[in-house]
C-alpha cells in the first residue's frame, strides 16, 4: 500500500513539473532584457549582459529557480532568484552566508550572486534532476549502487555538522543527482537548498520559534523528536540528529524506491 501511494504520488508530481517547467517567452525589449508571461522580469543588468534565462524549472516557497547559460562559455547554470521586498527576502541573506563558508563537492556550489532593490539573485551548479526524479525513472537500486550513493551525502551531512551548520531540511527534492557512472546506474548526489539550513555551535542545539518549520520540513523526514515538539507547541531543538534522521531515510529510500513513512500523514 505505501508503494502504491508513493507511485501515485510520483504520478502527479510528474503532472505538475510538466506544467510548471515552461521555456520562457524570449521577447527582447528594447534594452535587451527578456520577458515571461508567467513570471516576473529579471531586472538585473549585470546579470542579463552576462546569462541568458531558459526556462523556469521551480517555483518554491521564498524562491524561484531557473536554468540559464552563461553566454560567454555556453556553461549552463541555475538561478536562484528571491524577491524584493519580501517576508523571506532575509532568508536569501542567511543562505549566502552559509553557501559562501562552504567547500564540497557533494554540496551546492556558489559561483556568484546579483542584487538589486527588487530581487537577490545566486549563480548555482545545474543539475539535469533531483533525487525525486530519479526514483520516478528508476525505482531502486542494489545495495552496492545505493551505499556508493549514500556515501556522497554522508559526506556532505558530515562537513556541514563539523562546521556547525544543521541543514534541517533534508529530502529527494533537495538531492541533486548526476550520473557518475550511468552503466553501473551510480549518481553523484549533491545536498542543496540551504533557506532552513541554521548555524549552530558544536554539540550545542539552537532554540528556535516553534512556528520554523511546521510547514516547510515534510513529516516524511521529520525527526520524532521535533515532530512530537511542534504538535504540543513546544519551542522546538534543532540540532544534529534531525540531519541524522533525514540522512537515514535517505538510506531506506535509495533501498526501497519509496518513503518507509509516505502512507504515515499524522504521526511517525
Amino acid at each position: 500500500v505505501v508503494a502504491h501511494n508513493w507511485l501515485k504520488m510520483m504520478r502527479l508530481w510528474k503532472y505538475m513539473k510538466s506544467w510548471v517547467t515552461r521555456p520562457i517567452e524570449e521577447t527582447p525589449t528594447s534594452n535587451g532584457t527578456i520577458l515571461s508571461d508567467y513570471c516576473s522580469q529579471i531586472e538585473d543588468p549585470q546579470f542579463l549582459k552576462k546569462y541568458q534565462l531558459k526556462c523556469e524549472i521551480h517555483i518554491g516557497r521564498y524562491a524561484q529557480v531557473f536554468k540559464a547559460m552563461e553566454k560567454k562559455s555556453s556553461r549552463i547554470v541555475a538561478v536562484k532568484r528571491y524577491t524584493r521586498p519580501s517576508k523571506s527576502a532575509w532568508l536569501a541573506w542567511d543562505e549566502l552566508e552559509t553557501l559562501r563558508s562552504m567547500s564540497h563537492m557533494s554540496i551546492v556550489h556558489l559561483h556568484a550572486f546579483y542584487e538589486t532593490g527588487n530581487e537577490i539573485l545566486f549563480i548555482l551548479d545545474y543539475f539535469e534532476e533531483n533525487l525525486t526524479e530519479l526514483l520516478e525513472r528508476k525505482v531502486s537500486f542494489t545495495e552496492n549502487q545505493a551505499a556508493a550513493m549514500i556515501s556522497y551525502l554522508a559526506s556532505a551531512v558530515h562537513y556541514l555538522h563539523v562546521n556547525g551548520i544543521v541543514h534541517c531540511d533534508i529530502k529527494p527534492d533537495n538531492i541533486l543527482c548526476h550520473a557518475r557512472c550511468e552503466e553501473q546506474s551510480i549518481y553523484h548526489l549533491c545536498l542543496c537548498d540551504f533557506t532552513s539550513a541554521k548555524m549552530i555551535k558544536p554539540i550545542v542545539a539552537e532554540q528556535l520559534p516553534n512556528s520554523f518549520h511546521s510547514i516547510n520540513h515534510p513529516h516524511f523526514y521529520r525527526s520524532p523528536e521535533c515532530k512530537t515538539q511542534l504538535d504540543k507547541g513546544e519551542t522546538t531543538t534543532f540540532h544534529e540528529s534531525c540531519d541524522l534522521w533525514a540522512l537515514g531515510l535517505m538510506i531506506c529510500l535509495l533501498n526501497s524506491g519509496f518513503p518507509i513513512f509516505a502512507s504515515v500523514v499524522t504521526n511517525l
